[in-house]
């Protein structure tokens, strides 16, 4: 699977998070189990794919720019991979 590919199956998983929130909002209500099994299934996948993606980008630029890992080390703290749905700001 592509770079492409994958960035758009992480895209239709937030915008189906997105629609399970949506959905308990506008019944004010919380989220049922189900629904919560649901978001959180979609959420790790979105994190493996998030983490997926960011590795196959990191190794298309080394490949273009052999010093570029080392560059990103130096500038980069290291932080854990986080998606955060902030209103589905979804980057293609």
């Amino acid at each position: 699977m592509n770079i492409k590919a994958l960035i758009e199956k992480r895209n239709t998983l937030l915008i189906a998070m997105d629609a399970i929130l949506n959905k308990a909002g506008t019944e004010t209500r919380a989220m049922t189990a189900d629904e919560t099994a649901d978001y959180d299934a979609k959420k790790a996948e979105v994190e493996g794919l998030t983490a997926t993606i960011t590795a196959m980008q990191d190794a298309e630029n080394a490949l273009k720019n052999p010093s570029y890992l080392a560059a990103k080390q130096k500038q980069q703290p290291k932080r854990k991979n986080t998606v955060h749905l902030n209103r589905l700001s979804v980057k293609a």
